[in-house]
C-alpha cells in the first residue's frame, strides 16, 4: 500500500467515482487537494520506480530541461524577496544557471553532467547514477515536498544510503539496511492500508516491545518490522506461549491508544490558522506551466531537433525505408488513372508513415 498511499499524497490517485473511488483525503496546511484550485504537480512531485529518461540526453541537459519546463527558466519563486538587490542576483544566477549546477553537486553527478543518460542503443552512465538522475530531476521541477517511491530498486545499500541522505521527503523503502532506516526521523509502519505504526525511529522499537514483541539481535530493524505484522511475527513474542499473535486490527488498536498514537490525533484535529492556509495562496501554485505558450514551444522544439539531430543515422534509415517503399507502390501503380485507387495510394502512405 506504500505506492498507494505516495500517490494518493501526490494527488495522482484516479478518482471517476465509478470504476476508481479514492476513500479519505489528503490536506497540506489545511487545504484538501480535491477543493482547492491549487496545481498540486507545483507542490507535491512522484518519483516512479521506473526511470523515464532519454538517452539521448546527457545529464545537465535532462535536469536543464525539467528546470526551463517547471521553474521557468528563473529561481524567482513565492518565498524569494523581490528588492532591486535580490531580483540583480536572481538575474545572475539564472546567466550562470546555478540552481542545476548545485543539484548534480548535491547528487553527485557533476563529473558526469555532459554523458548521455543512455539505453540500449548507446551507451551512457551507470545504473546507480540513472537512479540519481531521476532523484535530481524531480529537485528541478521547484516541487516542496517530493514522494520517492522505492528509489533503491536495483541500487546497492552505499549508492542507496547517499541518495537518501539527501533527501528530507517522503520515501518509500524495499528491504532498506539499517544505516539507511537510522536517518529516517519518522517513520510509518503500513499494512492492508492501516497505519500500524507512525512516530520517531527511535521509539519504534520500543512501542512494538511493549506488545510483547522482541527484536532478535542479529536482525535489522526494518526486516523486524516488516515481519511483525505477518503470520512470522509470532515468533517474536516474547511473553508467556499462551499469548496470540496480534491481528491487523489489533495493531491499529494498540497504536491509537498509545501516547504517540494519541499525539497524532489530537494534532489532527487542531484546526489549521489562516496565516498558515497563506503560504499556498501565491500564484505560482495556482499556474499549470511556468512558461507562455510561444517559450513552452521554444523549449520543446529545441529539445526535440536536439534528439532528431542526435539520432540521425536513425532517421536516415527511415528515410531510405520510406524512399525504397515510395518507388515500391510507385512502380506498382504506375500510369493508373482511377481517382479511387490513387485516393486508396494516398491513404496507405499516410498510414505507413504515421505508424512508423
Amino acid at each position: 500500500g506504500k505506492s498507494t498511499l505516495l500517490k494518493m499524497i501526490a494527488n495522482l490517485l484516479p478518482d471517476d467515482g465509478k470504476h476508481s473511488i479514492v476513500g479519505g483525503s489528503v490536506e497540506v496546511n489545511g487545504i484538501n487537494t480535491k477543493d482547492s484550485d491549487i496545481i498540486w504537480s507545483n507542490v507535491i512531485s512522484y518519483v516512479d520506480q521506473i526511470e523515464r529518461l532519454h538517452g539521448y540526453l546527457t545529464v545537465k541537459e535532462t535536469l536543464k530541461f525539467a528546470y526551463d519546463c517547471c521553474f521557468g527558466g528563473t529561481v524567482a519563486g513565492p518565498f524569494i524577496g523581490s528588492t532591486e538587490d535580490v531580483e540583480k542576483l536572481v538575474e545572475e544566477l539564472d546567466e550562470e544557471g546555478w540552481l542545476v549546477d548545485v543539484i548534480m553537486r548535491a547528487v553527485g553527478i557533476k563529473r558526469v553532467e555532459n554523458t548521455f543518460v543512455g539505453n540500449d542503443k548507446v551507451r551512457g552512465v551507470s545504473g546507480g547514477e540513472k537512479k540519481r538522475v531521476s532523484v535530481a530531476e524531480m529537485m528541478a521541477t521547484r516541487s516542496y515536498v517530493d514522494c520517492f517511491d522505492e528509489i533503491s530498486t536495483g541500487l546497492d545499500a552505499a549508492t542507496t544510503f547517499d541518495i537518501c541522505k539527501l533527501l528530507g521527503d517522503v520515501v518509500s523503502l524495499l528491504q532498506p539496511p539499517p544505516e539507511t532506516v537510522a536517518l529516517f526521523d519518522e517513520i510509518i509502519l503500513l499494512d492492508k492500508g492501516r497505519i500500524l505504526y507512525a512516530g520517531p525511529v527511535a521509539e519504534v522499537t520500543q512501542h512494538f516491545q511493549s506488545l510483547g514483541y522482541s527484536q532478535p539481535t542479529r536482525m535489522d530493524p526494518a526486516d523486524w518490522l516488516q515481519s511483525l505484522p505477518t503470520k512470522d511475527g509470532a515468533q517474536f513474542l516474547s511473553g508467556p506461549e499462551d499469548v496470540a499473535h496480534l491481528t491487523n486490527e489489533q495493531f491499529v488498536q494498540k497504536y491509537n491508544e498509545s501516547k504517540r498514537g494519541k499525539e497524532v490525533l489530537q494534532k489532527l484535529a487542531i484546526p489549521v490558522d489562516e496565516e498558515t492556509k497563506k503560504c499556498l495562496s501565491h500564484d505560482l501554485f495556482k499556474k499549470r506551466y511556468a512558461n507562455s505558450t510561444l517559450r513552452s514551444i521554444k523549449v520543446v522544439f529545441a529539445r526535440e531537433f536536439m534528439l532528431w539531430w542526435r539520432d540521425k543515422y536513425q532517421r536516415m534509415a527511415r528515410l531510405i525505408q520510406d524512399l525504397i517503399m515510395g518507388i515500391i507502390v510507385g512502380t506498382v501503380f504506375w500510369q493508373t488513372d482511377d481517382p479511387q485507387t490513387m485516393m486508396g495510394v494516398i491513404f496507405q502512405s499516410v498510414f505507413f508513415i504515421s505508424m512508423g
